[in-house]
C-alpha cells in the first residue's frame, strides 16, 4: 500500500531530503481495490537524521460540513520509491505513480 490514513510517523528511506519535498506538490495515482485515487496534493515532509524521512500528502478537496478541506495520507516505503520530478513542471514539482 503506497498511502495511509494512519498518521502514525512511518519513517522510511528516501532519495529526496524533507527540504526537497516539503512545500511541494505532487500529482499522484495509487491503485485501490476497487478505483484509483488520483490527483494533485501537497507534500508534508519532515526529516529525522541522514535519509530518513516522514513524508505525507495532503490532498486537497472542498471544505466540508465539518470545515475540513484536506485529507492527509502517510507515503509508505513503495510510494517513496516512486517518487520522481515531475516531467511537466506546469502540473506539479513532483509525480507519484504507483502502479
Amino acid at each position: 500500500m503506497a498511502l495511509s490514513t494512519d498518521m502514525n510517523t512511518s519513517w522510511v528511506i528516501s532519495k529526496y531530503p524533507a527540504t526537497d519535498l516539503d512545500g511541494k506538490t505532487v500529482e499522484f495515482r495509487i491503485p485501490g481495490q476497487h478505483s484509483s485515487l488520483q490527483g494533485v496534493g501537497t507534500f508534508e515532509a519532515r526529516q529525522l537524521s541522514g535519509r530518513r524521512v516522514v513524508i505525507r500528502i495532503r490532498f486537497h478537496v472542498l471544505p466540508d460540513w465539518t470545515g475540513k478541506d484536506g485529507v492527509v495520507f502517510r507515503v509508505s516505503k513503495d510510494g517513496c520509491d516512486q517518487i520522481e520530478v515531475h516531467p511537466d513542471q506546469s502540473v506539479a514539482h513532483y509525480r507519484m505513480f504507483v502502479s
